[in-house]
């Protein structure tokens, strides 16, 4: 039903693209951002889409092996939505902090794209100042140290070329941009990485974040969409949101990292606050919402997602959750021989969760992928 829908709606825009071609050619549905977007907000009136972070590399008991999946191995199908982590691209590493390719990551970004999903893309870039990972906060001057004037701001200019000179290569064959959400300085309301609270002023963050909004908008042939992604915390209000948020003219969605630290009562009570205070923002300034990332370390009863999380998320128009990735300590996502497996089998099943053969686009039996779609 999902996949007659948006073909209808696929459709229409074709048709009114056409119609309109005489009249103008900046139509709001020609560029890949634009369509994503329309995609996105029209997914999530029908359900939430499950995603997976480095769900083609890292299993609860595997770890980079070829054309291997958890989620795939549970439910015969892949996460809507993936999610890879560009950390170190800004050095020229030929691999992430966690040791992934960045040859593998663009292969899986655009079989990901061909089979009809969707990609975020996350940047947890080290140190500039003290050349540490983004977790070094032992010197809270280093934004300062990057802004224009700053002794480092050259050498991370430097990595912001390397950063887009990767993003340009996300394409098909034939040449067309890949679309995706970019989710740069996350939990910008914690002390977690050198870009946080207590390590740069507001106006500070704000101008990182623009320079880099700048710096990416003018030299990528697509645009991403940006997503402003807090940590989970408890009461919020509009003046601490303001602090830090560059406007809306830089952000199109609104994000949350929602890892249980506490008991569930407790999480989901502070979820709860937390996507109250999003989906009012959201509404105020027409931006989309998502949990970007999620998970419980332990869960032995095997239903904290049915359960716990589930049960909060409903009460919103979230686009997506994203489970964190499966490690052989822990598995945020899916896995087989794990607690969770029957609770996952049975919200992929009822299509609580939605996955990708749930959301790609279709064009019936005319020799077409996914990926030729007007949308993508």
């Amino acid at each position: 039903m999902i996949q007659k829908i948006l073909l209808l709606a696929t459709l229409a825009i074709a048709l009114l693209s056409g119609c309109e071609s005489n009249k103008q050619t900046d139509f709001v549905f020609t560029t890949p951002h634009s369509r994503l977007m329309t995609r996105l907000d029209t997914l999530r009136l029908h359900g939430i889409m499950y995603g997976h972070v480095d769900d083609p590399f890292c299993g609860h008991s595997w770890q980079m092996e070829k054309d291997s999946s958890d989620t795939h191995a549970v439910a015969g199908d892949y996460p809507a939505v993936v999610g890879f982590d560009l950390s170190g691209i800004e050095l020229g590493n030929a691999c992430n902090q966690d040791s992934i390719p960045f040859k593998a990551i663009r292969e899986e970004i655009i079989k990901h794209h061909k089979r009809g999903g969707i990609i975020v893309l996350s940047w947890h870039p080290r140190n500039p100042l003290t050349e540490g990972p983004a977790t070094d906060v032992s010197q809270p001057s280093a934004v300062q140290s990057i802004l224009t004037g700053g002794e480092k701001n050259a050498k991370f200019v430097g990595g912001l070329h390397k950063l887009v000179a990767f993003l340009k290569t996300l394409q098909t064959k034939d040449g067309r941009s890949i679309p995706y959400i970019f989710r740069p300085w996350d939990h910008y309301n914690s002390n977690d990485y050198w870009w946080g609270v207590g390590q740069c002023s507001d106006e500070e963050f704000i101008q990182l974040w623009n320079m880099v909004h700048d710096y990416m908008r003018d030299r990528l042939y697509t645009k991403p969409i940006w997503c402003f992604t807090t940590d989970l915390q408890g009461e919020w209000n509009n003046e601490l949101f303001q602090h830090r948020y560059p406007g809306n003219d830089r952000v199109d969605m609104l994000g949350c990292d929602a890892y249980q630290c506490d008991t569930s009562r407790h999480f989901a009570a502070q979820l709860d606050s937390c996507l109250t205070w999003m989906h009012v923002l959201s509404r105020q300034n027409n931006k989309m919402m998502t949990i970007t990332e999620c998970g419980v370390q332990h869960d032995p009863s095997g239903q904290w997602w049915s359960q716990v999380l589930l049960p909060v998320l409903s009460r919103y128009p979230l686009c997506f959750a994203m489970a964190g990735k499966n490690t052989t300590d822990v598995a945020f996502g899916a896995a087989l021989e794990t607690p969770a497996t029957n609770d996952f089998i049975d919200l992929f099943q009822k299509h609580l969760l939605l996955l990708l053969d749930d959301v790609a686009p279709k064009m019936g039996d005319i020799g077409r992928d996914s990926s030729e779609l007007l949308w993508l």
